[in-house]
This record gives C-alpha cells, structure tokens and sequence, in this order.
C-alpha cells in the first residue's frame, strides 16, 4: 500500500506542484496592496497546506476504494 500510495504520488506530484506554483506567483502580486495582503497570506498558506495533504491522502483514497 505505502509503495502505491507512493508511487501515485510521484506521478500526480508535477501537475499538483506546477498548479500550486501558478496560484502562488499569481497570488503575489496582491500581497503588496495593503487592503488584500491578508488574503493573499491566507491563499498562499492555504495552498501549501493542501499541497502538502493533497499528494498523500489522493492515492489512499483510491486505493482504498479499488479494495
């Protein structure tokens, strides 16, 4: 399971990451304006928390549901 999870992981990974990346230099460009600086805080923080959960907890899911 862990080999597969793993595995899924890898290959999903560059899309996941080249997204992630994508959001993160578009997001900041607003954190130099002062009235949307704590939503762009908040979008990058939120985007590096579901990367970070997202590439892991996927692969279980299917896995979990092929069994």
């Amino acid at each position: 399971m862990i080999r597969f999870i793993v595995l899924v992981g890898i290959i999903l990974r560059n899309s996941i990451l080249f997204t992630t990346r994508a959001a993160m230099i578009g997001a900041t460009v607003i954190l130099v304006d002062p009235v949307f600086q704590c939503l762009a805080i908040s979008l990058h923080l939120g985007l590096i928390s579901s990367t970070t959960l997202i590439i892991p907890v996927i692969p279980a899911i299917h896995w979990i549901a092929k069994t």
